[in-house]
C-alpha cells in the first residue's frame, strides 16, 4: 500500500460533530514547544495538541474529550478497519504569514499505518518525502504506511490548520 487519499471520508453527521468540537472555543488544546521529536528543544516550531487516545501506559487510554466525540472517532476507527489503535491525537497549527513545515519524520510508534484526517480546508498540506503533497481539504483522509517520511505545513489563509493523526495496525 502506498498513499491513499479518501475525500468525504465520514458522513456529514459525524464529520460536523467532530469539526464543531475541534474548531470550537471550548476545545482543550495543549501547547507543545516542538512538532516532531527531532525538533524537541530546538525552538524551531510549535503546535497545540490534544491526545484522544494513546496505548502507552503513561497516557492510560482515552481522554475525557474522547467521550464527547466518541461516535465520530469510533466511526473513523471502524471505517479504517483498525485492529489495534496506538495513538489518536489532534494537531492545531496557527496560521502564519509564511507557511512552514515540520522536519520530515515518521510518527515513531511501532505500528503499520499512519493517517491524517483534515478537519478544515486551508492552504496547508502534508508533504511526503519523494511522494508529493496532500492538500488540507476538510473531511479528507490520507492513509499511508507508517515508515513513509512526511511533514505537515501550517496555513496562511485561515486562522488555524487542524488535523487528526492516527497510528494503527
Amino acid at each position: 500500500m502506498k498513499i491513499e487519499v479518501i475525500d468525504n471520508f465520514l458522513p456529514d453527521y459525524y464529520f460536523k460533530q467532530l469539526q464543531s468540537r475541534l474548531l470550537g472555543e471550548y476545545m482543550p488544546w495543549f501547547h507543545n514547544e516542538y512538532i516532531t521529536g527531532k525538533e524537541r528543544g530546538k525552538n524551531k516550531a510549535s503546535q497545540f495538541i490534544h491526545i484522544f487516545y494513546d496505548l502507552r501506559p503513561e497516557y492510560n487510554g482515552e481522554t475525557p474529550v474522547y467521550s464527547l466525540v466518541k461516535d465520530s472517532l469510533d466511526a473513523i476507527r471502524q471505517k479504517l478497519n483498525i485492529t489495534r489503535l496506538h495513538r489518536m491525537k489532534a494537531n492545531l497549527r496557527p496560521r502564519s504569514f509564511f507557511r512552514s513545515g515540520s522536519e520530515y519524520h515518521i510518527d515513531g510508534l511501532d505500528c503499520s499505518y499512519t493517517s491524517v484526517y483534515y478537519i478544515n480546508t486551508n492552504n496547508g498540506f502534508t508533504k511526503f518525502k519523494n511522494n508529493g503533497i496532500v492538500k488540507s481539504i476538510e473531511n479528507r483522509m490520507v492513509i499511508f504506511p507508517s515508515h513513509l517520511q512526511h511533514k505537515g505545513y501550517n496555513c496562511s489563509d485561515k486562522f488555524k490548520r487542524v488535523v487528526i493523526n492516527l497510528n494503527f495496525d
